[in-house]
């Protein structure tokens, strides 16, 4: 909902106008193509939804291999664009970070990276050797597994459309290749467990997927006005997914000539 997008990104700041272009830099994005409120609409709605019926389905289609049938999510809560600081110790310093959805329930975290028309960035501001999943996995250890009282469990989720597994994903299932990526603990873990357990906890599934995942379970919701706001987001959702189509190919005739 974008009540959702205003409430955590406005801070006072003003809606783009109508004319907007990029060079106006107003502070506040609403447009069709925003990440952002593609990400309040859906996940503002699904916060309010019982996790047992669509956030099993979800994480087990991003998570293969993995069974969440006797997950019951207890004291769940959402964080939209949670900021995140970066380890104390990386050779490289970076900025603040923020995670577009962290849910976070008794035994774990979840992170989720929802991506609607831009691909994932291969390179950071102050690294270009580093991308964005491995900062987001880099965060995770260092916030919630790189210690004592650590989470018994954490998952990412990428979504994004796209028929195939995105490589970047691909690459970091390799606990070997996520270790060059992780900020050295020092005292704690030693980052190769930490990195082995991240290699098998990280998934991804697509805008279609996700309205597979809801038109299955719309009939498990206990309410009427569950299933309603379920059949809006699905409406929503098959919307986004062909107005995303439509712009990606008049993007590319334009290129073209």
């Amino acid at each position: 909902m974008s009540i959702i997008f205003e409430l955590y990104k406005t801070s006072g700041k003003k809606v783009c106008p109508p004319n907007y272009v990029r060079k106006n830099n107003c502070p506040l994005i609403v447009r069709t193509t925003s990440e952002d409120l593609l990400t309040a609409n859906v996940f503002g709605i699904l916060k309010n939804l019982d996790p047992t019926i669509w956030l099993r389905r979800f994480l087990g289609e991003a998570i293969k291999g993995k069974d969440f049938s006797r997950h019951t999510f207890e004291n769940l809560s959402f964080e939209f664009w949670k900021r995140y600081r970066p380890p104390a110790n990386r050779k490289y310093r970076e900025g603040i970070s923020e995670v577009d959805v962290t849910i976070s329930y008794n035994d774990g975290i979840i992170f989720i990276e929802a991506k609607y028309l831009a691909p994932v960035n291969l390179r950071t501001t102050s690294d270009p050797r580093r991308d964005q999943i491995i900062r987001y996995l880099d965060l995770a250890a260092y916030h919630y597994l790189n210690h004592p009282d650590s989470v018994k469990e954490f998952y990412f989720v990428l979504i994004i459309d796209t028929e195939k597994p995105p490589w970047i994903l691909t690459r970091y299932r390799y606990s070997q290749n996520l270790i060059k990526g992780l900020t050295n603990p020092g005292l704690f873990k030693p980052h190769v467990d930490v990195a082995r357990l991240l290699s098998k906890e990280i998934g991804w599934l697509t805008w279609k997927q996700l309205i597979k995942i809801l038109v299955i379970t719309k009939g498990h919701f206990r309410t009427e006005a569950e299933r309603k706001f379920v059949e809006d987001l699905i409406i929503y959702l098959d919307y986004k997914i062909r107005e995303g189509e439509r712009i990606r190919t008049e993007r590319k005739q334009l290129s073209f000539w």
